[in-house]
C-alpha cells in the first residue's frame, strides 16, 4: 500500500541557495553543509516557498545586502520566507504585507516576531525598509513604483524580481528612473531580478 505522505514529502528535496543559504522541509534531517544557515522551507497555498527562480534571486541577493540591525520589508510576502531569511542574516525587523488574508496568516504563524500586515504599501511609514523586496508581476511594479520608493529608506535597497527576460525592455523603462541607481542584477531560467539604491 502506498503511503501518500510519504511520497509527497519525498518530493521536497534541500537545496542550496545562494552562498549562505540552506532551505530544507522541516522534516528533512539531513545535516546543514558547513558555512550556511537553514531556513525551513515549507508546502503552502501561496507563493514564496523558495522553489521559484524570483524567490530564490531575491534570497541570493538578499545575502550580500542585508546588513546586522537592518530593517526589511517585503511587499506582497505570500508566506513570509523572505523575512525568515532577512532575520537569519541579522535584520533587526522583518515582515510584509500581502492582499491575501491566508498569506498573512500564514506568515504570521510560520514567523510570530515578523510585523504582517494584511493590505498593501499604505501600512508602512515612509522610509520603513532599508531593504525592501517585492517579487511581483511587471505590471504590478509599474503601478507600485512610487510607492517603492516612499517605502525605501534613502539610500536603502530595493529587490526587485517577477519579471520575465523578455520583458526587459518594459522593465527598465520603469527601473531605474531617476529615483533608482542599479546595484546589482541576476537572471536565471529567464527570469530577472535586481536590486536598486533609492537616491
Amino acid at each position: 500500500m502506498v503511503n501518500w505522505n510519504e511520497a509527497w514529502q519525498r518530493q521536497w528535496k534541500p537545496f542550496v541557495v545562494g552562498r549562505r543559504l540552506f532551505l530544507a522541509p522541516p522534516w528533512d534531517s539531513s545535516s546543514t553543509p558547513a558555512g550556511r544557515m537553514r531556513l525551513d522551507l515549507h508546502d503552502g497555498n501561496f507563493f514564496g516557498n523558495g522553489d521559484h527562480p524570483t524567490t530564490r534571486m531575491c534570497l541570493a541577493l538578499m545575502e550580500s545586502i542585508v546588513r546586522p540591525g537592518c530593517r526589511f520589508v517585503d511587499i506582497g510576502c505570500g508566506t513570509g520566507l523572505l523575512s525568515m531569511a532577512a532575520m537569519l542574516l541579522g535584520a533587526a525587523k522583518a515582515g510584509g504585507c500581502d492582499i491575501e488574508a491566508g498569506a498573512i496568516e500564514e506568515a504570521r504563524r510560520r514567523m510570530p516576531q515578523g510585523i504582517f500586515h494584511h493590505g498593501s504599501t499604505e501600512m508602512f511609514a515612509e522610509g520603513a525598509g532599508d531593504v525592501v523586496a517585492a517579487n511581483l508581476a511587471l505590471g504590478v511594479l509599474e503601478q507600485m513604483e512610487r510607492e517603492l520608493f516612499r517605502v525605501t529608506a534613502a539610500g536603502g535597497t530595493l529587490i526587485v524580481s517577477g519579471v520575465l527576460e523578455e520583458q526587459r525592455p518594459q522593465w527598465e523603462a520603469v527601473f531605474p528612473g531617476s529615483r533608482w541607481q542599479l546595484r546589482s542584477q541576476m537572471v536565471e531560467e529567464g527570469w530577472l531580478a535586481a536590486a536598486y539604491i533609492a537616491v
